[in-house]
């Protein structure tokens, strides 16, 4: 089974993920996993970002050649200015060659300077911001990946927050797949999200079924209720914190001494880790 961005009605929701949709515009959308933005919002919008690059750089190219001369050309007239300076002989013309002289440099450079100035600054505003769109719209892509693989191997819910922060495991290939990166000591290259995920059952179990024994009290929070999972290493208890209240995890989680969830959670998988 996969979950879908976005449901007509809510009865469509596959039981269990209702609490991570919202009702909006008539639809519901999948709003409740950290990371998670429309892919498809984020792709129209650097569509625009990469037409208005194209643009810039079409409008710059217009001013890359005048005639036969380059623009660089023309800034050396003032260089030539100068020598003509040396060349013109004493006359009562002379103010007069040299005034026309200045007012010809003027008409050319000027107005050139200014205009690629202005491509040149619209040129960079529109690299900068394709990139920073680019870098969200690969995130989204491995998060939607994520959250669809961790659906279909049937991860708990309250554990696909966890998942997500593994994003850092993937990348997106030329031809738009979602597969583990091959940069990553220990970590095999080319996994596809299910693949990964379905290779990580044994080292984080406590992304499936929760475990009915050992003292827990289902949906009650007992157990570890007012404890701290993160110092008692109850990976289980950890897992169901991230997924119900992810802020105070992360405070939880650096009470017991870890930076971050992430370094708590790999810190608790890692003796039984095989993948990494």
């Amino acid at each position: 089974m996969k979950i879908k961005a976005s449901y007509k009605e809510k009865t469509d929701i596959p039981d269990g993920y209702a609490d991570l949709y919202e009702e909006k515009d008539g639809k519901w959308i999948l709003t409740g996993v950290e990371g998670i933005k429309n892919v498809e919002a984020l792709e129209g919008t650097l569509k625009k970002e990469r037409d208005a690059r194209k643009a810039a750089e079409k409008e710059s190219a217009k001013w890359k050649k005048l005639g036969d001369r380059d623009p660089d050309d023309l800034l050396k007239l003032e260089d030539e200015n100068a020598e003509l300076k040396t060349r013109v002989e004493s006359g009562n013309d002379e103010d007069a060659i040299q005034k026309r002289i200045d007012a010809a440099v003027a008409r050319e450079v000027n107005p050139l300077k200014r205009k690629l100035e202005e491509v040149a600054g619209e040129r960079d505003s529109a690299l900068e911001k394709s990139t920073e769109l680019s870098a969200a719209m690969i995130n989204s892509k491995i998060d939607k990946a994520l959250t669809t693989a961790a659906s279909s191997v049937k991860v708990q819910g309250s554990a696909i927050a966890d998942v997500l922060m593994h994003r850092g495991k993937f990348e997106v290939t030329e031809d738009g797949k979602v597969v583990t990166r091959a940069d990553i000591d220990g970590l095999t290259p080319g996994l596809d999200a299910e693949s990964w995920l379905s290779d990580s059952k044994e080292s984080r179990p406590h992304w499936w079924a929760l475990s009915a024994g050992g003292g827990a009290t289902g949906g009650t929070g007992g157990g570890n209720q007012n404890g701290n999972p993160f110092t008692s290493r109850n990976a289980t208890e950890a897992a169901r914190l991230v997924g119900k209240d992810p802020g105070k995890a992360e405070k939880m989680a650096q009470a017991a001494g870890f930076p971050t969830v992430r370094d708590a959670m790999q810190a608790m998988a890692r003796p039984k880790a095989k993948n990494a």
